[in-house]
C-alpha cells in the first residue's frame, strides 16, 4: 500500500545540495521511464524567467538548486496519458529505491455519461526531499472534449501534516482547478532537464482559481420531476447556444474581458447541467470595470448584430446582440460596499431598475464543452435572482416584476434618452 507511508524525520541541517541530490534521483526515475515531467510551480517559473544568470542556473555541476529548492514545496505535473501509462512502474521504482511517497486519490470527474459514481484516480503524488523540501506531482487530466486540463484538490491534507507542519497546500491543492491546454518546451533548470509551459506569462496568469462541477444528481432529479425536452427545437437551441458562447468567449478572451454565465443561462447550468430550451436567449455578466470600448466593434466584426444599447458604462449598462438568430444579453455589474448590482431599462418609459446580488467571486466550470466562469456560490446567486423556488420551471417571466431582487431605480433624464436608449434594426 502506497498511501500513508511514513517518512523519517528530516534533519534541518541538510543543505540545499542534499535537496539537489534527492531531486536528481527522483527526476532520473522519470527520465528513465521516458516520462515528460512539467514544472508548473508559479513561483519557480517566475524565478527562472527573471534570473539573468540562466547559464549558471542550468549547470548541473554547481548543485545550487536556486530555483527548484528555494521554497518548502515544488510543484511538477504529468499529463494524464503519460501518468496512466507509467504509474505502476513509478511506484515500483520508487519502492525499489526506498523513496517514500503518498498517493492522493479522488473521484474521476471526467464525465462521459450520466453516472453518479466515478472511478478513483490519482490527484497528486507527494515525495519528501531533505531540509523540509516537498515534491508535489499533480496529474493534469483532459476534460471530455474540452481544450483544458483539470487537476484535483488534496483530499487528505491531514496525512501530509502528519509528516510536516510546515507544508503549505498552496497553488495546487486548496481546491480543484483548471488550465487551458498549453505547449511545453524542454529547458535546463538547476541542471535538470524539465519541461515548462512555452508561454510562462499566459500560464501563470491563470492564477489558481477554483473549479466547480454541475451537480449531476440534482439534474437527474430535475428531469425525473419535470421531464427532459428532447425535441428537435430543444436540440437546435442547445447547439445554437454552444456556437454563440464559443464565439463570444473567443472575442472576450481576446480582449481579456472576464465574463460569467448569468441569469437563465446560469440557472440552466446549475439546475439541469444544460440549457433551458424555452429561454431562447443567452445571458452573460461582466463587471462594469472590465468594459472596453472596442467590445461592440469586435462583436460586430465577428457576426454579432447589435440589437440595443441601454444605459451607459457608468450606470445600468446593458448590451444585446443577435447571433445566428439567438439573442445574447450582456449585463454589466457594479460594485458597492456590501453588494453588486446590474441595471435594466424600460425603453418605452425610460424607467430604470436595479437587480441586487450578494457579493460573489467567480469559479471555473464546464458548460457545453466550454471552460466558463460561474459565481462560486451559485445557489446564493440563483436565489437572489429567482427566489427559493428556482427548482420549479417558470415559463412566464416579467423582467420588471418577477425577480425578487429587483427594485425601481428612478428614470433616465429625457435629454439622455438618445444615448441611453438605443435600439437597432
Amino acid at each position: 500500500a502506497y498511501d500513508g507511508t511514513r517518512f523519517s524525520s528530516m534533519n534541518p541541517q541538510y543543505s540545499l545540495e542534499r535537496n539537489w541530490d534527492k531531486l536528481n534521483i527522483i527526476l532520473q526515475i522519470f527520465e528513465k521511464l521516458g516520462m515528460k515531467i512539467i514544472l508548473i510551480d508559479h513561483h519557480a517559473l517566475h524565478v527562472w524567467q527573471k534570473r539573468l544568470d540562466r547559464v549558471s542556473i542550468a549547470m548541473k555541476s554547481n548543485k545550487r538548486c536556486a530555483v527548484l529548492c528555494s521554497r518548502q514545496k515544488i510543484s511538477f505535473a504529468f499529463l494524464d496519458k503519460d501518468w496512466e501509462a507509467n504509474n505502476i512502474r513509478v511506484y515500483n521504482e520508487l519502492s525499489r529505491q526506498n523513496i517514500p511517497f503518498i498517493v492522493d486519490y479522488g473521484e474521476d470527474p471526467r464525465i462521459t455519461h450520466w453516472s453518479l459514481i466515478g472511478d478513483k484516480i490519482v490527484y497528486h503524488l507527494w515525495l519528501p526531499s531533505y531540509h523540509n523540501l516537498w515534491i508535489q506531482i499533480t496529474i493534469l487530466y483532459k476534460r471530455s472534449n474540452s481544450k483544458y486540463l483539470w487537476y484535483g484538490p488534496v483530499k487528505n491534507p491531514s496525512a501530509l501534516s502528519t509528516f510536516s507542519r510546515d507544508i503549505s497546500i498552496d497553488q495546487f491543492g486548496k481546491f480543484e482547478g483548471v488550465y487551458d491546454k498549453f505547449a511545453i518546451t524542454e529547458v535546463a533548470v538547476d541542471g535538470f532537464r524539465v519541461n515548462i509551459p512555452t508561454n510562462i506569462n499566459i500560464f501563470t496568469r491563470q492564477v489558481a482559481s477554483q473549479y466547480v462541477t454541475c451537480n449531476m444528481s440534482r439534474a437527474l432529479t430535475f428531469f425525473q420531476h419535470h421531464g427532459k425536452d428532447l425535441s428537435p427545437q430543444a436540440k437546435k437551441f442547445r447547439l445554437a447556444t454552444a456556437n454563440l458562447l464559443t464565439k463570444a468567449k473567443e472575442i472576450l478572451d481576446e480582449l481579456i474581458i472576464p465574463f460569467w454565465i448569468s441569469s437563465g443561462t446560469c440557472l440552466g447550468w446549475f439546475r439541469q447541467c444544460g440549457v433551458i430550451p424555452y429561454s431562447n436567449d443567452v445571458d452573460i455578466g461582466i463587471m462594469a470595470d472590465d468594459y472596453k470600448e472596442e467590445l461592440i466593434d469586435a462583436m460586430k466584426r465577428n457576426g454579432f448584430s447589435l440589437k440595443f444599447i441601454f444605459g451607459k458604462p457608468s450606470d445600468s449598462f446593458e448590451l444585446s446582440f443577435i447571433y445566428q438568430q439567438i439573442k445574447l444579453d450582456i449585463f454589466f455589474f457594479y460594485k458597492e460596499k456590501s453588494y453588486y448590482w446590474n441595471g435594466g431599462t424600460q425603453a418605452r418609459t425610460g424607467l430604470k431598475y436595479k437587480y441586487i446580488f450578494p457579493k460573489f467571486t467567480l469559479c471555473w466550470t464546464e458548460f457545453l464543452n466550454l471552460k466558463v466562469r460561474v459565481p462560486c456560490n451559485t445557489q446564493v446567486y440563483i436565489e437572489a435572482n429567482y427566489g427559493i423556488n428556482w427548482f420549479t420551471p417558470v415559463k412566464s417571466w416579467d423582467w420588471k416584476e418577477s425577480p425578487p431582487n429587483v427594485i425601481k431605480n428612478g428614470q433616465w433624464d429625457r435629454r439622455e434618452w438618445s444615448k441611453v436608449i438605443q435600439i437597432f434594426n
